[in-house]
């Protein structure tokens, strides 16, 4: 009984596959000879690596700042003259004292006879005052009046240079310049020849040959 129901089976079982096999022949018969195509498909390829990211632009700092130049001393220039200060401040003198402080360019009238202290201080006042005229003309005639006196040669010069009376004033430093020599004073002989140079070069060359042969 069994048999026959077993049969029955295996019948059903082998009509069932020649009917697949009917409609997938094709697909069998490239299964067979290595032509089916994979049914996944390969891989891709790996991703291209990302392009770099363009770096931002470096915007460069604000330059360090240049070193002050170094300081140096000014050197005369024609129109930039160095000035000397024309006269020292009046002061009270009395009998027996040193009158009182020549300008920067000169020294100190130290030394001179009360009359000739008396006589500078008051042609200072009238310089201070104003009276620029009559100051001039007392410097002028102590000068004059004291021919070997090398601070007031030099104080005239120093009075006719604030009074732009550079001519004059080369007259009176070269002067001064002449007697600072002979009395052993050359190194204040020597601090006239820079403003000799901005003003009359030909006197400050004949001083600079005077300290070289003293």
């Amino acid at each position: 009984m069994l048999m026959p129901i077993l049969r029955l089976v295996l019948i059903y079982v082998a009509l069932s596959l020649a009917v697949v096999a009917v409609f997938n022949r094709d697909k069998l018969a490239r299964l067979v000879s290595g032509d089916m195509p994979a049914e996944v498909a390969a891989a891709p390829a790996a991703v291209a690596a990302a392009p770099a990211q363009p770096q931002a632009p470096v915007t460069p700092g604000p330059a360090a700042p240049m070193a002050a130049p170094a300081r140096t001393s000014p050197q005369p220039v024609p129109g930039a003259l160095q000035t000397p200060q024309p006269l020292a401040a009046p002061q009270a003198t009395a009998p027996g004292t040193a009158s009182p402080a020549a300008p920067a360019a000169q020294p100190a009238t130290g030394g001179a006879a009360p009359d000739l202290a008396e006589a500078l201080n008051a042609a200072r006042n009238l310089y201070w005052s104003g009276d620029i005229a009559e100051a001039g003309a007392q410097l002028t005639a102590l000068a004059a009046a004291h021919p070997d006196n090398a601070d007031l040669h030099g104080e005239l010069g120093n009075f006719r240079f604030a009074n732009r009376d550079y001519a004059g004033a080369a007259e009176a430093y070269l002067r001064a310049g002449e007697l600072l020599i002979a009395e052993g004073r050359s190194g204040q002989a020597a601090s006239l020849v820079p403003v000799l140079g901005q003003i009359a070069p030909d006197k400050a060359q004949a001083l600079a040959t005077l300290l070289q042969n003293r």
